[in-house]
């Protein structure tokens, strides 16, 4: 069964769910002492980005048997070091996934393999959940010749 979700719905509910608009937090000020924001506590800038990225990944099923599976997100930010995924399938803290990005100087996709550092599900029907997840790149693979 294929379902086909609209990214702005998603995004919108993204938006809308105050646990994760959390995310990014303006300089406050508390007794006359700043309290530094989140993105002054990273190393990089976060930019907003809107990429359909194609994913593979693999889940156990037993013992002895892993399943490939395969399909679509949704980057919804990235940084140097990381990018902020929507997933149709749900990943665990520590999971290493292949995405391709397209890249801007190649005209072609460039493969990555990121490790999944934290998740979070975003209902979005009764039937449908997808998830969020913060990653961080471990090393850019070599092109396919």
């Amino acid at each position: 069964m294929s379902v086909r979700l609209d990214f702005k719905i998603l995004y919108r509910k993204f938006l809308q769910n105050p646990a994760l608009t959390g995310l990014v937090v303006a300089r406050t000020r508390i007794l006359k002492i700043d309290m530094p924001t989140r993105q002054e506590r990273r190393d990089s800038e976060r930019v907003p980005c809107k990429l359909v990225c194609p994913f593979e990944l693999t889940k156990l099923v037993d013992s002895s048997t892993a399943k490939l599976i395969t399909g679509c997100g949704h980057a919804i930010n990235r940084s140097v070091r990381g990018l902020l995924l929507l997933l149709p399938e749900q990943v665990k803290k520590r999971q290493v996934v292949e995405i391709r990005l397209p890249s801007k100087a190649k005209k072609k996709q460039s493969t990555k393999l990121v490790e999944v550092c934290w998740t979070r599900p975003i209902p979005v029907s009764a039937r449908v959940t997808m998830y969020l997840a913060g990653s961080r790149f471990l090393f850019k693979l070599p092109a396919p010749s």
